[in-house]
């Protein structure tokens, strides 16, 4: 296992899947690390110090991003890179799927 500086494991530009390039840096991350494991998976996991606020109700986050294959090809987010969002109550999942929301069923389109 290789430690690294926060987001440093990581190819600078990924695509999404429409083929638009997404900088990881666009992340912003906080106090988080980042490692490249044995089989030459990259992850960087952040701490939780955002806020997301949601219906008057806030939840810190974090955000976990995995490369299961390194720098390797396509670096595509959703075919081999995949970023979640840690909540302040353990769960990995969407922004948009904060704890308030599951806590207080609140459901919209984007939510």
């Amino acid at each position: 296992m290789k430690l690294c500086e926060r987001e440093s494991c990581f190819a600078v530009d990924y695509k999404n899947l429409k083929g638009k390039t997404i900088s990881t840096g666009k992340f912003g991350w906080l106090n988080g690390n980042c490692a490249i494991i044995a089989n030459g998976a990259e992850i960087c996991i952040d701490s939780v110090g955002r806020i997301h606020t949601y219906n008057g109700y806030s939840s810190s986050y974090g955000i976990t991003f995995i490369d299961v294959n390194g720098s390797k090809k396509p670096n595509v987010i959703g075919r081999d890179a995949y970023y979640m969002i840690n909540w302040d109550d353990g769960i990995l999942d969407t922004l948009n799927a904060s704890p308030a929301c599951r806590k207080k069923e609140f459901v919209t389109e984007n939510h």
